[in-house]
């Protein structure tokens, strides 16, 4: 998903972009705990018959489905925004702060996309600047890159 802040008489502003998210938290927590009632209801009523080990599985179970759930839920939370000014781009990424900060003089930055590799591959957007380079595009599908390709075109002087 591209988000775009972007003022057209002066050709600065901020492009968001971000993965797109399937769920939110709240259905990922709701999901969670329709799974975690089944699978304990069972496992109880194996404890009752006398096979007290399936407790400790579904437990288990349940741990191991909880942490790939926070995991793809943090995965979905990362973001990148490309702030443009009059003399400068930066490049900030990262999941609830910016971990990774990159700013380049916009007369030196410029951005290529750059063919696949393989067919089934989509072009990779990047910046480079003083043999530097930085790819900007790592999480969006095929649609968000070209949308992020025509909003940086508003903003970067060719």
């Amino acid at each position: 998903m591209v988000l775009t802040e972007i003022d057209d008489s002066t050709n600065t502003g901020v492009i968001v972009h971000r993965p797109n998210n399937s769920w939110s938290w709240r259905a990922n927590i709701s999901f969670l705990s329709v799974f975690m009632g089944v699978s304990l209801t069972i496992a109880c009523g194996f404890v009752l018959t006398g096979a007290w080990v399936i407790l400790s599985f579904s437990l288990l179970e349940i741990a191991i489905l909880g942490a790939c759930i926070h995991h793809c839920v943090r995965q979905c939370s990362r973001q990148e925004a490309i702030t443009v000014t009059d003399y400068e781009i930066t490049i900030e990424s990262g999941i609830r702060k910016p971990l990774i900060q990159k700013t380049f003089k916009l007369t030196w930055a410029k951005f290529f996309v750059s063919k696949p590799v393989k067919p089934w591959e989509s072009p990779t957007l990047s910046i480079r600047s003083h043999s530097e380079e930085i790819k900007i595009d790592s999480f969006l599908n095929q649609r968000d890159k070209d949308d992020l390709v025509s909003q940086l075109r508003r903003v970067v002087p060719r």
